[in-house]
């Protein structure tokens, strides 16, 4: 749990410094035809983009650390498919079924796309202007 609030504190924080950073880029679309509406679209795509890396990357790094624990098992007469298997089945004793991981999956997802979502939304804010505007 302390390591999951620290890298949401960071996250957080990155997202923050990408938003300063990214005020004079929309800026500079803006002033040359860019509506609101485009540019929202934009940030719901790359925060999409951002949640499924992120949910893909969750079960890369579960599963390698699974088979890593458990290159014992793995001979030349199992595959790493059958240790998947055994995986699944030991979760399946604990009540992680199919459906249960994918509802954790899917708020996973909805979590870092709500994350960084909001946290571009504080450029609807600010003119072209205030965007624009760079300080020496």
């Amino acid at each position: 749990m302390c390591i999951a609030i620290v890298v949401l504190l960071i996250l957080v924080s990155t997202l923050r410094l990408e938003t300063e950073s990214e005020k004079k880029r929309y800026g500079i679309l803006q002033a040359i035809g860019m509506s609101k509406k485009q540019r929202n679209l934009e940030i719901i795509r790359k925060s999409a983009v951002r949640g499924i890396i992120s949910v893909i990357m969750s079960v890369v790094c579960y599963l390698g650390y699974y088979l890593i624990i458990n290159a014992s098992m793995l001979t030349e007469s199992t595959s790493p498919i059958t240790v998947l298997g055994t995986l699944f089945e030991s979760l399946a004793v604990y009540g992680l079924t199919a459906p249960v991981i994918a509802l954790i999956l899917i708020v996973l997802f909805l979590a870092v796309f709500l994350i960084c979502f909001i946290s571009k939304l504080g450029l609807n804010k600010f003119s072209i202007m205030d965007m624009l505007h760079t300080e020496n």
